[in-house]
C-alpha cells in the first residue's frame, strides 16, 4: 500500500467517525436560516467532540461508558436545569374572575359615549 493511502487511512479516522455521531441524532435544520445551521453544526461538532474526551477518559479509567445518545440527554438537562430552576413560580398566582360584557363595553367605549345616546 502506498504511504500516501495509509496517511489517509490513519488520521481520517476521525472525519468518519464525527459524520457517524453527527448523523445519528441530527436536528431538523431544514425550516431554520443558513447562519442558524452553522451554530447547530458547531454545537453537534462540539458535543460529539466532548463525547469523544468522555468516552476516553471513561476507557483509561476501566469505568462504564454511556452511550452517546445518554451523553447528549445529560447535556441538554444540565444546559436547562439552571434555567428551569429560575422559572420556578413561588406563590400560586390568583386566579380573576372575568368582567362580564357589559363592563368591557364600558371600559371600551367610556361613559361619554353612553351619556350622548341618552
Amino acid at each position: 500500500m502506498p504511504f500516501s493511502m495509509y496517511n489517509y487511512n490513519q488520521f481520517t479516522k476521525g472525519d468518519y467517525l464525527l459524520d457517524q455521531y453527527i448523523n445519528y441524532y441530527m436536528f431538523p435544520n431544514k425550516a431554520f436560516k443558513w447562519y442558524f445551521r452553522i451554530v447547530l453544526f458547531m454545537l453537534e461538532v462540539a458535543s460529539v467532540n466532548s463525547y469523544v474526551i468522555y468516552k476516553e477518559s471513561r476507557i483509561q479509567l476501566s469505568k462504564k461508558v454511556v452511550s452517546f445518545f445518554n451523553f447528549r440527554r445529560s447535556i441538554a438537562k444540565g444546559l436547562l436545569s439552571e434555567w428551569l430552576v429560575s422559572k420556578k413560580i413561588v406563590s400560586t398566582p390568583q386566579k380573576t374572575v372575568p368582567k362580564p360584557l357589559e363592563a368591557q363595553a364600558m371600559s371600551l367605549w367610556g361613559e361619554c359615549h353612553l351619556d350622548k345616546q341618552t
